[in-house]
């Protein structure tokens, strides 16, 4: 549903493979073809939070696998109805009950109920029962480029799962300078070539034309609309250029001085995807590039004058969640980036990763949960690796070059409340509501401190 979370409690992984069968209770029934329309409703009103997968994410709980099997196998249908009537949290009830009904059948398709001849109603009675298991959705692949994933200048469509993207190019940016190593250390005073300008995180601009005496001289100049959504930018800005990030990674170029639009890049997703966050809160540039990290979790690097794609790798598959919402840095000729979208439970957590910024490849990945057998493993008490949750990187992180460390910043474990997780607040659960100085050379963690271990009010970031 479009809600923020469905109230469940948390559950553990149970092996189950049919649904509690009772006697004297009604078969639940449905079609087939209201299992289809629930498909077409779902992506509608649903896959914003719990996404296309049903996998869930954050707050909102999966809609299908052995989680939910284990909650709901046994239990009557119109405690499930009840449940999906009462979403979205504040428009409760704003759907057609016959929708209601089709988006619980859809449900229960795939979580292995069979169909009937029968349509389901939304006062319907009867015991879930009969599950043959939860059906498996498609999945995609991680892929590691080593090159140029995709050719300068190519044109785009829909990539079902690939990688892709469009640019229109109305005026390229003439007389461009690549931006160095050393004016990412030193910025000239009129550009902003990063998140907060400067790789040390000050957000200080020398800049003195404007001060308290003249401020209040200030006419609007120029005024451009954004993409509709939720947006959290930070513009870019080199040589008079500015580089402004729209949500769902519509990335523009345009004349800092006029507002006219120089080039245009609009990111193509898989059919059906829904993001759960739209913002990105900033991209990079270093020499003739700009680095976008991507909803569906890939890294693309636009040329700088035309916003062409120069190359592209996967991340991390979205289909389990990961996205991208924080923005990365470039420091030694490495893209680093923090992913986000650890809420579900994978073998794979939250992690960071460094990118050659010629190629795209990956140099290293250094993951924000402690693994089995490694440092902090004992802080998550008995919990196993791939239930082990949270450690986002919600905010970009900064480089110092003097000691050669890159500081990143990461969340709270998942779910919240440690008592939710299987744990107790005793259990610091590393490296989670933290900042990590990490060695750019190799990814290693150098040193850490968390600052509220084991914390249960959100107090991340």
């Amino acid at each position: 549903m479009k809600a923020r979370y469905i109230a469940c409690s948390t559950i553990a992984t149970i092996s189950l493979t049919a649904a509690l069968v009772l006697e004297g209770t009604a078969q639940v029934t449905y079609t087939a073809e209201q299992a289809t329309a629930g498909s077409v409703a779902y992506e509608q009103h649903c896959a914003e939070c719990h996404l296309q997968t049903l996998v869930g994410s954050f707050e909102a709980p999966e809609l299908a696998g052995q989680n939910f099997l284990g909650y709901w196998g046994g239990r009557p249908v119109e405690e499930l109805m009840e449940m999906v009537i009462s979403m979205p949290p504040g428009e409760e009830g704003s759907l057609a009950q016959a929708v209601y009904a089709n988006i619980v059948a859809y449900l229960l398709e795939r979580n292995g109920f069979p169909s009937g001849p029968a349509e389901l109603v939304a006062d319907a009675t009867g015991i879930l029962e009969g599950s043959t298991g939860p059906q498996e959705a498609p999945t995609t692949t991680p892929t590691r480029s080593t090159g140029p994933a995709t050719p300068t200048g190519a044109a785009f469509g829909g990539r079902g799962g690939a990688s892709g993207g469009g640019t229109s190019t109305f005026h390229e940016v003439t007389d461009f300078r690549p931006v160095t190593d050393e004016e990412l250390v030193n910025p000239d005073p009129g550009d902003w070539l990063m998140y907060r300008r400067t790789l040390d995180s000050q957000g200080y601009s020398p800049l003195d034309q404007i001060n308290r005496e003249n401020v209040t001289d200030l006419r609007l100049a120029w005024a451009w609309a954004m993409e509709e959504g939720a947006n959290q930018p930070t513009p870019l800005v080199r040589g008079g250029v500015m580089y402004l990030t729209h949500p769902m990674n519509t990335i523009q170029a345009l004349d800092a001085a006029t507002g006219e639009l120089l080039w245009e890049y609009r990111r193509t997703f898989p059919e059906g995807y829904r993001a759960f966050f739209s913002q990105l809160r900033s991209i990079a540039i270093y020499e003739d590039k700009i680095f976008v990290p991507t909803k569906d979790a890939w890294l693309v690097a636009l040329d700088a004058r035309t916003g062409e794609v120069v190359w592209e790798t996967q991340i991390a598959d979205y289909q389990q969640g990961y996205t991208n919402v924080a923005g990365p840095i470039v420091a030694r000729g490495k893209v680093i980036n923090g992913i986000n979208g650890c809420g579900r439970f994978f073998e794979e957590s939250c992690f960071i990763t460094a990118h050659d910024a010629a190629t795209g490849e990956e140099l290293w990945r250094t993951f924000t949960i402690a693994r089995p057998g490694e440092f902090g493993d004992d802080t998550w008490g008995d919990i196993p690796f791939e239930l082990r949750g949270g450690g986002d990187a919600w905010i970009t992180g900064s480089y110092d070059p003097d000691l050669d460390l890159i500081y990143w910043g990461t969340a709270q474990a998942k779910p919240w409340v440690p008592a939710s997780r299987g744990m107790t607040t005793a259990d610091a659960a590393l490296y989670t509501n933290s900042t990590l100085a990490i060695d750019p050379e190799d990814g290693r963690i150098v040193w850490y401190r968390q600052h509220v271990p084991g914390e249960a009010l959100d107090l991340d970031e």
